[in-house]
């Protein structure tokens, strides 16, 4: 999660106090220690095996799913700002190296942060998370363009996603009409589902019991999968 200032998924999830993360494994990748690369790394499996007040959630989180922060001193301004011109580095290196099947970047809506470009650039694909609030489609056509203006392909490989979606007046003809694509990927508004989960500090999927909730992550599980 490359979130420097409020990242979400370490804090729901009580994953957050770890004194190597992002920031030491791009150091360590400068330095070329590796070692220090992996041991930055949150892996499930063996914090599912830690007391923990949690450890009843981490044991229905897949084995498999492992986690990669910004450290606790980091986070709290301790640590001075890091370089990360090496994101591109990282990202390879979890691919090619630690051999990931998949590597999902959360990175911010920033055109200036180089770790978002560099996600962009090396990634498969792009999922572009809108709602249909005018503005936020407007902004996020705008950002496309910008880098279509630097030369970085991102269109072919970018997939929409209309978050909170109801229906309305502003019909989904007339969202595909404006961003110019053929599909959408729609997610409803399960605001009391995720509120519930985040309480909880478990994923909505693994907490809810609402099969539409189920179909929608599907169709973005799908989009992902698919070649």
């Amino acid at each position: 999660e490359i979130n420097e200032k409020y990242p979400q998924v370490s804090y729901l999830y009580d994953l957050g106090y770890v004194s190597e993360g992002i920031d030491t494994a791009l150091d360590a990748l400068m330095e070329k220690k590796y070692d220090k690369v992996k041991s930055a790394i949150v892996k499930t499996d063996i914090i599912r095996k830690e007391k923990s007040s949690m450890q009843k959630n981490y044991k229905k989180f897949p084995k498999s799913l492992d986690f990669l922060f910004f450290s606790k001193e980091y986070l709290s301004g301790m640590k001075d700002e890091i370089d990360l011109s090496m994101a591109k580095e990282l990202y390879l290196y979890l691919i090619y190296q630690l051999n990931y099947d998949f590597v999902i970047i959360d990175v911010p809506s920033d055109l200036t942060n180089i770790a978002t470009i560099d996600g962009i650039i090396f990634s498969n694909k792009v999922f572009t998370v809108i709602t249909q609030d005018v503005s936020s489609i407007g902004y996020s056509i705008f950002n496309l363009n910008e880098l279509e203006k630097k030369d970085i392909e991102i269109k072919k490989k970018n997939y929409f996603i209309v978050n909170r979606h109801i229906d309305s007046n502003f019909k989904d003809s007339d969202i595909k009409r404006w961003i110019e694509c053929s599909d959408l990927i729609t997610v409803g508004d399960y605001s009391r589902e995720f509120i519930d989960a985040n309480l909880e500090g478990i994923p909505a999927i693994l907490n809810s019991k609402d099969s539409n909730l189920s179909e929608d992550i599907n169709k973005i599980k799908n989009n992902i999968l698919k070649k």
